[in-house]
């Protein structure tokens, strides 16, 4: 694939994401240009949906995650095996803790709406759409963080 095409691919994927956090956090009562910026987008997800703490590890992670993909990427060109081995299970396991907790935050989003079990696992599997259905719905209500 061209670079420029994976550029308007995720032009396009960060504007339709925007545009039903943007709705989202208005929903919740929170300022929609938040969703707007990046990292404010996730922090204000995070505040909404269940507590702030956990938003910096989830940056941390995502930041680290990007690094050894980068390092993996360029160990797998070169003849490193070891060093490949070694961070190909690190990148596996951020990757996998990375999974755990867009799992619970998805699952912590469905509650704060008031949805069903139903509704989180479809939240959980296909998140752009069931994102859209949760911002759009006249039956999801902002009830707050549940513990």
């Amino acid at each position: 694939m061209e670079p420029y095409a994976k550029i308007i691919i995720f032009v396009i994927g960060y504007a339709l994401r925007s545009v039903a956090f943007y709705f989202l956090f208005d929903k919740a009562e929170e300022k929609s240009y938040k969703a707007l910026i990046p990292f404010v987008r996730y922090h204000t997800l995070f505040k909404i949906c269940w507590h702030t703490a956990y938003f910096y590890p989830y940056i941390v992670l995502s930041l680290i995650s990007r690094v050894l993909n980068y390092y993996v990427n360029i160990l797998i060109e070169g003849d490193y095996s070891l060093a490949l081995v070694v961070f190909s299970l690190v990148y596996l396991a951020v990757t996998i803790v990375l999974l755990i907790l867009s799992i619970k935050l998805s699952i912590r989003m469905g509650r704060a709406f008031s949805r069903s079990n139903r509704f989180i696992i479809g939240l959980v599997l296909l998140p752009t759409v069931f994102l859209y259905i949760l911002t759009f719905s006249k039956k999801s209500k902002y009830i707050g963080a549940q513990e």
